[in-house]
């Protein structure tokens, strides 16, 4: 399948001619009626994307109430346990790394009591064909699959409930590197918020757009900035956050801590502004 084909069928999609398949971002049912009794409800946020989603925020270069570990925040680390998020303590290697995510859940938890936080980010990915929930092992579906893995040791190992409340999404560049992905970066976006809302059975998830920097590495940039622009404006709870003014690192394509953590403050700003009336969870103590 190439970018063409995958925008027809995402068309057919939101025509309601296709429906995916559940990929794991509901909450599992209880194994029996009475663990229901007492359980937390956690709000839980995932962020995905790219490389300024993995991140290169440096802990030691952030400020210390920030990179200290974080009352009220659980976060899903690499070694698939739920642990109060701790930014110093992320292992930054690989896939790993510290992001918009070392701010915005102090921020939400701030409003709504306990949150839990997923992340799934792979650098130098496009979404006309990495990120595509219409291919077959997609990382859409992987990160799907780590959700559905995340909600469920939530709830069997940590006895708390969580409902996917918001989707973070800082990605795009690799995709305005070329013209085909540029130009259909919109219909693919639209597809992509389609069928994490369905997966989510939530019609109106609050879905936050992290509009790439207008950096001239990338030769499109200006057509999958201007689709994301427009993705926000038509689709209802849908959020852009601006990154204009946000400083890159050396490389002059990636943010740096302290831009990571003020798209992170953006991240959560733009979710609250949606979602004004956002309480905490049934049986947060707060």
């Amino acid at each position: 399948m190439d970018c063409a084909t995958s925008v027809l069928l995402g068309a057919m999609l939101a025509a309601g001619a296709l429906r995916p398949a559940a990929a794991g971002l509901r909450v599992p049912e209880a194994g029996n009626a009475d663990r229901q009794v007492d359980v937390e409800e956690v709000p839980v946020f995932i962020f995905a994307g790219q490389s300024n989603m993995v991140g290169f925020a440096q802990p030691g270069e952030l400020p210390a109430q920030v990179s200290a570990a974080q009352r009220d925040v659980l976060f899903y680390y690499p070694d698939d346990a739920w642990r109060t998020f701790a930014p110093r303590e992320v292992p930054l290697q690989g896939s790993a790394g510290l992001g918009p995510e070392v701010t915005a859940g102090r921020i939400l938890a701030r409003r709504l009591g306990t949150v839990g936080m997923v992340k799934y980010a792979v650098g130098g990915t496009n979404l006309c064909v990495d990120w595509n929930p219409l291919y077959a092992g997609s990382l859409y579906e992987k990160m799907a699959g780590r959700t559905e893995q995340a909600l469920a040791d939530l709830y069997h190992k940590e006895n708390k409930r969580g409902r996917i409340a918001g989707f973070f999404w800082m990605q795009g560049e690799s995709d305005a590197a070329t013209a085909m992905p540029a130009v259909m970066y919109m219909a693919h976006l639209m597809t992509f918020i389609s069928y994490v809302r369905q997966e989510a059975g939530d019609p109106e998830l609050p879905f936050i757009i992290g509009r790439i920097s207008p950096s001239l590495l990338w030769r499109y940039g200006a057509t999958v900035r201007l689709a994301q622009q427009i993705a926000a404006a038509k689709v209802r709870n849908v959020a852009i956050v601006s990154t204009d003014d946000l400083p890159l690192r050396a490389d002059g394509a990636h943010y740096d801590t302290a831009a990571l953590a003020a798209l992170g403050d953006r991240f959560a700003a733009a979710y609250l502004k949606l979602r004004p009336a956002a309480q905490p969870a049934t049986g947060s103590g707060r």
